[in-house]
């Protein structure tokens, strides 16, 4: 079918260049922290560089542990762990559709969808970030509270409030956020289940919610410390604008970055919403109109936040995938030249994918330098000797270096050795080798003691 083929293409477009681009912006971080817990067996305290690292809980380094014992640790292993949810992301979007509307090509419109938005495409469906295996567990438990909605049964409510326990091992406290605006989705539009029974649940299932989440708490070195670090790196960022103006600019400017982000189908979805006058001849059933009210509540936040990121919103993506293809899919069976325009702009998309990943990305590690490279020169210098890295900037290289020396590199400042990793050149310490990594320095250090 065409729907299966162009998504089986948007998946291998992912593929060029994929374990050879060296590690990208975060991927660095989630890798490193990842080898260090690994390595040290210290599952429930991340570290950075040898430093407590308290700002994302541990399961996304779990998943990146177990991809890195089946594929070894390299560049490849931690960008597995996203490719891996973005199939099951794929699945579960298909899965869920057809359950939904009965109707297989629908379904299968649905998936290739979710695997042509922008973001997902060209970003977060094949870099080694949390997004994407967030996106999968928060859609989960969206269907779980589309369950609960529908039949009542309490069960739903106790399965959902585990999944977003998961959710918060992932990212910490906005699963509470998913938590609360999915239930208040529910409610609001089933009133019959406010009822003394259901609240017994509810009270139930939160503390289902907050003891599955926190479990892993105490197990860390400094519990308090990550607690609070968690709830701070939540909330730093969708907060209230500062400003009135900030907030009306924002309120503006983000859905405008949103559009981008759902690119090519948002730009398809416009073109509906004109060719029917903004009219559109959609059936608004029940099921439609309670995903509508439970995507607007957890959307709300983030609008309203003149700080929020676009990608904050990915984890969204599948439920907004599952409303466009309900809104257009009749217009695709409908109109043979609307039908053209989207398998034309859809496939340019995934065409354009693969251009990016066999010619962008070799340029992109031409300008910015090759990290892997440096850190193997570096290893051949220092030979069998003991190399420390002092500089986080260089966290892509100092991972790679630690993986090709067989240890994690931690910061002078907790092991002595002969040759340091920095970003810039340090009195009392001798200059062995500069590199260039695009805007940054890299120098290979040794200290004076040392003969």
């Amino acid at each position: 079918m065409l729907w299966l083929t162009l998504s089986l293409l948007a998946f291998l477009s992912l593929f060029p260049n994929l374990s050879s681009f060296p590690l990208w912006m975060e991927e660095s971080r989630r890798a490193i922290v990842s080898y260090e817990m690994w390595f040290f067996e210290s599952f429930f305290q991340p570290t950075l560089l040898g430093e407590p690292y308290f700002n994302k809980p541990p399961l996304f380094n779990w998943l990146v542990m177990f991809s890195s014992k089946l594929l070894g640790w390299d560049t490849l292993s931690p960008r597995a762990v996203t490719l891996f949810f973005l199939a099951l992301n794929y699945l579960a979007v298909v899965a869920f559709s057809f359950y939904l509307f009965k109707n297989l090509r629908l379904a299968l419109f649905a998936g290739l969808v979710f695997l042509s938005f922008s973001d997902v495409l060209f970003w977060y469906g094949w870099l080694a970030e949390i997004d994407i295996t967030l996106t999968f567990f928060v859609f989960l438990g969206f269907v779980l509270f589309f369950l609960l909605y529908k039949t009542g049964l309490p069960v739903w409510l106790y399965v959902a409030s585990f999944l977003f326990a998961l959710v918060f091992m992932l990212k910490g406290f906005p699963a509470f956020a998913f938590w609360a605006l999915s239930l208040l989705s529910v409610f609001a539009l089933n009133r019959e289940l406010i009822r003394v029974g259901m609240l017994k649940h509810l009270f139930l299932a939160f503390a289902l919610l907050l003891i599955c989440s926190l479990w892993w708490i105490p197990l860390s070195d400094y519990p308090l410390q990550y607690l609070t670090t968690l709830w701070s790196e939540s909330f730093s960022r969708v907060e209230s604008s500062a400003s009135i103006s900030d907030l009306i600019k924002h309120a503006f400017t983000y859905p405008l970055l949103n559009f981008k982000q759902l690119l090519p189908v948002s730009f398809l979805a416009l073109i509906y919403l004109i060719t029917s006058k903004f009219r559109p001849s959609i059936k608004l059933s029940a099921d439609i109109k309670f995903f509508g009210v439970l995507l607007f509540l957890n959307y709300l936040p983030y609008l309203l936040s003149a700080s929020a990121r676009g990608r904050y919103v990915l984890p969204l993506f599948p439920l907004v995938a599952v409303l466009l293809s309900y809104t257009i899919f009749p217009k695709l069976k409908n109109s043979r030249k609307f039908f053209k325009i989207s398998v034309a702009l859809v496939a340019f998309f995934i065409a354009g994918r693969f251009l990016y990943g066999f010619v962008g990305l070799p340029l992109v590690e031409e300008r910015k330098g090759n990290p892997k490279k440096v850190a193997q020169d570096i290893v051949s210098l220092v030979k069998g000797s003991k190399l420390s890295c002092d500089c986080a900037r260089l966290r892509d290289v100092c991972f790679y270096a630690g993986v090709l020396k067989g240890e994690p590199l931690l910061k002078s400042k907790y092991v002595d050795t002969p040759y340091v990793i920095d970003c810039r050149k340090r009195e009392g310490l001798t200059t062995v080798k500069a590199y260039k990594l695009g805007k940054r320095d890299v120098f290979l250090l040794r200290q004076g003691s040392y003969n």
